[in-house]
């Protein structure tokens, strides 16, 4: 039996992204595009933290680069918080 993975997800200050879970996407494109979808930021932050496998990406904290193609970061755990930066 396959469960839906669901992301509790607050953010208390507008300058504190949680790790959600994301599937199935394999360009750091269309993860950019849907998160920004999904939590409608409007600010511009550097980065991006993906899962070790750009196959199949599944703990992912999603932020913009100032320079494409974004860089893989490396491996935060689900769940973890990080503080970013607002960008203009």
């Amino acid at each position: 039996m396959k469960q839906r993975r669901e992301s509790k997800w607050e953010r208390p200050d507008s300058s504190i992204l949680r790790v959600v879970y994301i599937g199935g996407f394999n360009k750091n494109r269309c993860i950019l595009e849907l998160v920004e979808a999904i939590f409608k930021i409007r600010h511009k932050i550097e980065g991006i933290f993906a899962g070790p496998e750009v196959k199949g990406i599944s703990d992912v904290i999603v932020m913009y680069s100032k320079n494409f193609p974004v860089k893989y970061l490396g491996f935060i755990p689900r769940g973890q918080v990080l503080n970013v930066t607002k960008k203009g």
